[in-house]
């Protein structure tokens, strides 16, 4: 007898409780574990819970999903959820909704990237914002390049010199969040970043 990812293998050696009887049974994904039948008949219980985790992923993957790498991997989808308030400017290639082949382009240059710079300072970025995420258009980069990229960057000239707001910060030593405070409060960008003209 199969209930979705559960194929029924043996009796439980767990005495029946009020619940209902206990079967053992084993997941397609190989793992073996008592379930309650009437859990499995009524559809509540379909699999060991790798089915929710994603059944398109192999048995392997889960050793990884605690990994940053996974979870920049994991967080790239959800931006592309229909109910993500930047889903119309994002999408993914049909390839990369598989871990499996995201591994394989990226896992590489990831660690390049993480041994120059360090992990938590190695996100995934599109080179260009107005395209999807695909291995064309996808590098790794840390939070400052990531903050040059983006649609909204603004570029501030003073004594002759232009640069965005992120190397302005940068240069002038100022804390980011506090530039952003002024700017909330409706500073010009040159008052956020207390630049006067001479």
């Amino acid at each position: 007898m199969e209930y979705g990812q559960l194929k029924v293998i043996g009796s439980s050696v767990k005495p029946r409780t009020t619940s209902g009887r206990y079967v053992l049974c084993k997941c397609k994904c190989g793992s073996v574990k008592e379930y309650n039948e009437g859990n499995l008949k009524s559809g509540h219980t379909k699999s060991c819970g790798c089915f929710f985790r994603g059944h398109n992923h192999a048995l392997a993957t889960h050793l990884e999903t605690r990994t940053r790498f996974y979870r920049l991997w994991a967080g790239m989808l959800y931006r592309c959820r229909k109910n993500h308030k930047h889903y119309e400017h994002v999408s993914v290639c049909l390839r990369w909704t598989k871990y499996q082949h995201f591994r394989s382009d990226m896992y590489s240059s990831y660690l390049a990237h993480c041994e120059l710079f360090g992990e938590s300072e190695t996100t995934i970025d599109r080179r260009d914002s107005r395209k999807g995420y695909s291995l064309s258009n996808c590098r790794w980069a840390t939070y400052a390049d990531q903050a040059r990229n983006t649609r909204t960057n603004r570029y501030i000239e003073h004594n002759g010199l232009t640069l965005c707001i992120v190397d302005w910060i940068a240069k002038l030593g100022i804390a980011k969040s506090t530039v952003y405070y002024r700017l909330d409060k409706g500073m010009t960008a040159k008052e956020a970043l207390g630049l006067r003209d001479a």
